[in-house]
């Protein structure tokens, strides 16, 4: 079983500063620290929020091995402050991009410097990243473009954006009617992408190529990726392995795209697998 943290902080918010952006929802879990505590800031996936699955105990094993452990829903992931685990705000979800979810990370990370709440005194040499799937492919390129940042760890983790976007007469027809939907297989809506989401990558390409970013900047990276991952293949994290300059990649046997976890999440403990990727990384962010 793992037990609460000394202290967690849910649904915090830090403001939008900007016409452009949406307010962020936060939390905190952290132990009573001895002295200045390392900080882990978690990134989740498509189609996911900071309370989805077993996240929340996830949260609790870090905070439990002495780290300030933050995780936050990407302002435009359809999440509202009322809402913070129901797709209520579709509209803000077909206009999200991979460039807004790197500057929400930025956010995050200005939010931590300057937050007078009730929180221990941070060790800004040790920043760490987490992200699941889509959210490891931006914990990829933030960790390597943000120098607050001293390493990553990608969890079932996408290598490329641009694969996943539509081609020939599809992406002619989605530039056309200017929006294409996806149904979620869990509430069954249909979520919308507008063509502003593909744009924006054309747009911001340099800085969103995932191989080409992970080429260039050199710093420490943890790969986990499971054996039977039919979401996110094992062959993308085996990639990003190969791009990384300073990279350690482990492979669990069996493990699917959520290390077993999945949404509701009712019990009161963690699957095998995923205390394996929690293991693995603390001993990687430890190190």
């Amino acid at each position: 079983m793992v037990s609460k943290a000394d202290f967690e902080y849910k649904n915090l918010i830090a403001e939008a500063k900007k016409s452009t952006e949406k307010p962020l929802l936060l939390d905190l879990f952290y132990n009573q620290p001895t002295e200045s505590v390392p900080v882990v800031v978690f990134c989740h996936g498509y189609k996911g929020y900071k309370d989805w699955g077993s996240w929340d105990l996830v949260a609790r094993r870090f905070a439990q091995n002495g780290f300030l452990f933050c995780k936050f829903n990407f302002s435009f992931n359809g999440c509202t402050a009322e809402r913070p685990n129901e797709f209520a705000d579709l509209d803000a979800f077909g206009r999200n991009t991979y460039s807004r979810e790197m500057e929400d990370v930025g956010r995050v990370l200005d939010w931590l410097q300057h937050y007078e709440g009730n929180i221990p005194e941070v060790n800004w040499s040790r920043i760490y990243l987490v992200g699941h799937s889509r959210g490891g492919g931006i914990a990829t390129l933030t960790g390597r473009h943000d120098s607050r940042v001293a390493g990553i760890a990608s969890w079932a983790g996408v290598c490329d954006f641009k694969s996943r976007f539509p081609e020939g007469e599809i992406l002619d027809q989605w530039k056309t009617d200017g929006v294409y939907f996806i149904e979620n297989a869990r509430t069954k809506q249909r979520m919308p992408h507008y063509f502003d989401l593909y744009l924006d990558y054309l747009k911001h390409e340099e800085n969103l190529n995932i191989e080409q970013v992970a080429k260039r900047v050199d710093k420490g990276q943890l790969i986990v990726h499971g054996s039977d991952d039919l979401s996110v293949l094992l062959s993308e994290g085996e990639a990003l392995h190969k791009w990384c300059k300073d990279s350690i990649m482990k492979i669990i046997p069996g493990a699917n795209h959520t290390f077993g976890t999945s949404e509701p999440w009712t019990s009161s403990d963690l699957t095998p697998a995923m205390n394996e990727v929690v293991d693995l990384t603390l001993n990687y962010f430890k190190s």
